[in-house]
């Protein structure tokens, strides 16, 4: 896995230390944030490429800072953390639109494997809309192609002259 930035959200500084050295073994930058206030502004100054955040977050929890991302930035990945073991948590979580759910104690592994699935989801989503534009982009340069061999295939110079300028008009 190539190495991303990650924004870490969480109010307990040691596990903040535990999970950031974690993912800096692996090759992420990774940025971190006490609050969601701070989180918010952390994603106003820099794009990352995965959100990491406990669900309940002092001044803004993890939901509200879930549902704030998605309104700024809908294909954002975010993993919400909790120590909620509840099947609502993981629900309410979701359905704020979170992309992934994980229980403390988080245990490295899983969290590793969590994150690059994430971040593959990410680079996939980026690499389909390069694809998309690129397409759009052959679409345009085949039309324009196929006008210029209607033009050279054109003895008329009458006719020539109407296309031209049908051309000309809806450029």
């Amino acid at each position: 896995m190539q190495s991303a930035s990650i924004l870490l959200a969480h109010d307990d500084r040691d596990f903040r230390e535990r999970i950031a050295a974690t993912l800096r073994q692996r090759g992420h930058e990774v940025a971190v944030a006490e609050d969601g206030d701070e989180a918010l502004r952390r994603l106003d100054s820099k794009p990352f490429d995965l959100v990491l955040a406990d669900l309940a977050l002092p001044r803004l929890d993890g939901l509200h800072l879930v549902s704030e991302v998605r309104r700024r930035a809908a294909e954002q990945e975010v993993i919400l953390v909790s120590r909620e073991c509840g099947i609502e948590a993981a629900v309410s979580a979701l359905r704020a639109g979170a992309s992934d759910f994980l229980l403390k104690p988080v245990e490295e592994g899983e969290l590793v494997e969590r994150v690059n699935r994430s971040l593959e989801r990410a680079a996939l989503r980026k690499e389909r809309a390069q694809l998309l534009s690129e397409n759009l982009e052959f679409v345009r340069d085949q039309a324009l192609y196929q006008r210029c061999l209607s033009m050279l295939s054109t003895l008329d110079l009458e006719r020539l002259q109407e296309i031209c300028l049908a051309d000309l008009c809806s450029v």
